[in-house]
């Protein structure tokens, strides 16, 4: 289960960074101010993938003797495994949702518009419960108490991030419904 659950970590791993650098070469169309989360992404994405490089290659190396400290039954890994991928494909499709107006964590972008359709019909911030899921799914496979704390410092970004983000959204709404649709 170990070699399983440390092949899926790095797998995870390996396609969150390749996402990060293709958007982080994608040149910004349209420059909005920086969002005040931006900070704590400055913290929480290293940490994070630092982390699950770390317990993915230990998990596959030594069978996690070095950073799988929590004592987890097979049954829950499997599950564990499980939300990793549930929770990418909720980013996946979140990300593609918002379209032109995705804006990556480390130049996070103030939002332009209210995006409601896919992903945002049904959650208000689709892209943050994905990736909390998928790396409480890291954590809970691997049995690692490292990705618990890199899921706790992502969680306290997203919390203010989704702060940010909500008191633009409001504002953005309230003058899209003034002004009307875009010309």
């Amino acid at each position: 289960m170990n070699l399983l659950t440390g092949v899926c970590l790095l797998a995870v791993a390996t396609l969150a960074q390749v996402a990060y650098l293709r958007a982080h070469r994608r040149p910004t169309v349209e420059e909005r101010p920086l969002a005040a989360s931006v900070r704590w992404f400055a913290v929480a994405y290293p940490l994070v993938m630092g982390a699950l490089f770390l317990v993915g290659g230990d998990l596959v190396a030594t069978g996690g003797r070095w950073t799988g400290c929590l004592g987890v039954p097979d049954w829950l890994r499997g599950l564990g495994v499980v939300g990793m991928f549930a929770g990418t494909a909720l980013f996946v499709a979140a990300r593609r949702s918002l379209g032109e107006h995705y804006s990556p964590c480390f130049a996070a972008r103030r939002p332009r518009a209210v995006v409601k359709g896919g992903a945002y019909r049904w959650l208000r911030h689709p892209m943050y419960v994905g990736n909390l899921t998928t790396i409480a799914g890291c954590a809970l496979g691997a049995g690692s108490l490292l990705l618990a704390c890199a899921w706790l410092v992502v969680a306290v970004a997203y919390a203010q991030a989704a702060r940010d983000e909500n008191v633009v959204l409001a504002a953005v709404g309230a003058e899209a419904q003034t002004n009307g649709p875009p010309a």
